[in-house]
């Protein structure tokens, strides 16, 4: 079983895990940026799901890229015209802070989008 899918066996958490949160505040930025472009977006889920390599953690090694990868899934539906989704994915990317220092730190964030009906 490689490093980075490993899991450990913990004493009952009190909170969130230090990934958890950051992963968490992922999220709650992308629903923010979302609303401050005035885009009219609704989330119907949002999940998040972070790589950690633990080597370092595990103090076997020094690693650059803590999380080498997280996997953004949005479930969502608009009244957005298709042909404005590249440029309103690439504002999410520039002014979500948390997407902002991942990436600067090596991170790959892959963001997959789901568009669902409004219901009726």
């Amino acid at each position: 079983m490689s490093s980075m899918s490993r899991q450990y066996a913990m004493a009952p958490m009190l909170g969130p895990t230090p990934l958890e949160t950051m992963l968490g505040a992922l999220m709650s930025w992308t629903h923010v940026i979302a609303h401050e472009c005035g885009v009219d977006l609704t989330f119907r889920k949002i999940t998040c799901i972070g790589y950690l390599d633990h080597r370092g953690t595990d103090k076997q090694t020094d690693v650059p890229i803590p999380f080498p990868e997280v996997e953004l899934t949005i479930a969502a539906c608009s009244t957005m015209d298709v042909s404005n989704f590249a440029s309103f994915q690439q504002e999410l990317e520039q002014h979500c802070p948390m997407s902002v220092i991942l990436r600067h730190a090596g991170t790959e964030i892959v963001q997959n989008w789901i568009w669902v009906d409004r219901p009726q």
